[in-house]
């Protein structure tokens, strides 16, 4: 992973925070003057010349020149910023509020039907408390458990969830349209019962048959 020297742009050095990354993102735990970044993820931009590195406990993301390896720029951004705009020539120009953000959200900018509303604050407001924890490297078990009991969370939201955002590769929504229609897609009728039975047999890799049963709807079955 990549340290950040304090103070402004300067040295960017690589060390391995893994054990940081492990031990969990203690809201309570404040980043080091030694290692103010934290970083949660690191993603090139389009032409290759710098990468964008999400510190999650600073809440910001630091722009760093490939060549120098060097901090070029640094961007404030919510909690957790996991989704980014560029312009066509990969300029960062903007990040997708985070989960404290959301969760005190007007209505008029959450413009959805009432009971999603809520359920997004909900889940976006345990996400700023801490009483869910969705990074990766997340006990899987557990957020499934935190998730299903939380008002208007579902299995299909738990498992789509486990397979976007924990990385689960045995995740199965098994009542997903797209799976239902690719299984028929490629001759087998199934409901979300027997789309879950069938499913013991691609384990401990469901996640990845569910990408190839919704190449197979594209598709027309072929894949």
């Amino acid at each position: 992973m990549l340290r950040l020297t304090s103070g402004s742009e300067g040295a960017v050095a690589v060390d391995d925070l893994s054990r940081e990354h492990h031990a969990g993102h203690d809201a309570s735990t404040r980043p080091s003057p030694t290692n103010p970044c934290s970083p949660t993820w690191a993603q090139p931009s389009i032409d290759g010349r710098t990468v964008w590195v999400a510190c999650n406990r600073s809440n910001e993301i630091v722009i760093v020149d490939v060549a120098s390896w060097r901090v070029v720029k640094r961007v404030n951004a919510p909690a957790t910023p996991y989704n980014m705009a560029t312009t066509a020539d990969g300029s960062l120009t903007h990040v997708f509020p985070g989960a404290e953000a959301l969760a005190a959200a007007d209505d008029d900018v959450l413009a959805m039907p009432v009971r999603r509303r809520e359920t997004l604050r909900g889940v976006c407001a345990a996400i700023r408390d801490g009483a869910i924890d969705l990074d990766p490297g997340a006990d899987r078990e557990r957020a499934r458990r935190d998730l299903l009991a939380l008002p208007g969370i579902g299995p299909w939201t738990v498992e789509y969830v486990a397979m976007r955002a924990l990385g689960d590769p045995d995740a199965f929504p098994a009542g997903d349209l797209g799976v239902l229609h690719g299984l028929r897609a490629l001759g087998a009728e199934a409901d979300a019962r027997e789309a879950e039975r069938r499913s013991h047999a691609w384990r401990p890799f469901r996640a990845y048959t569910v990408l190839h049963l919704w190449k197979a709807l594209e598709s027309g079955g072929a894949t």
